[in-house]
């Protein structure tokens, strides 16, 4: 099975897309396209996009047909996702100095 994960401003690379029933997982390269090695009788098969900062897109392939594309957006991060963004980027900052100071 082959698939291409696009987003507004063309494919999108690095994207991770998981087969949910088998647990098979595959990066989509450059171009945004990723292949699964499955029976040809498997019928529909459940898969799920995902890429940091995108929320993730369920959808359905189906083995010998056509190319999937499956679009993609940009996740929008509430106010309050936003806080614990900055958050966890502070935190992180702080440890990363101590850690620092104790190479020294």
């Amino acid at each position: 099975m082959t698939g291409r994960i696009d987003t507004p401003k063309g494919p999108l690379g690095g994207a991770v897309v998981r087969l949910v029933h088998t647990k098979q997982t595959c990066a989509t390269n450059a171009g945004g396209l990723f292949f699964f090695t499955v029976p040809a009788d498997a019928g529909p098969v459940a898969a799920v996009a995902a890429y940091d900062g995108a929320a993730e897109v369920p959808f359905t392939m189906q083995p010998g047909g056509p190319l999937t594309v499956v679009n993609m957006a940009p996740a929008k991060l509430t106010k309050s996702n936003q806080k614990k963004l900055n958050a966890g980027i502070k935190r992180a900052h702080r440890e990363t100095k101590r850690s620092l100071k104790k190479l020294k």
